[in-house]
């Protein structure tokens, strides 16, 4: 299943507008942007990342 969802998403880019109103509604959703941000720069290596509750 996650394959499917993989090759129906390649390519695409994620909406601002959507990011901008789920920035404005979630500091959840804030945060595991980040974390997301950080884990992509480092290449997964993020230690002591805690797990999303």
């Amino acid at each position: 299943m996650m394959q499917a969802f993989f090759k129906a998403i390649e390519g695409q880019q994620p909406d601002p507008e959507w990011e901008a109103k789920l920035d404005g509604m979630s500091a959840k959703f804030r945060k595991l942007k980040l974390r997301a941000n950080e884990e992509e720069a480092t290449g997964g290596e993020t230690q002591g990342a805690e797990v999303a509750q």
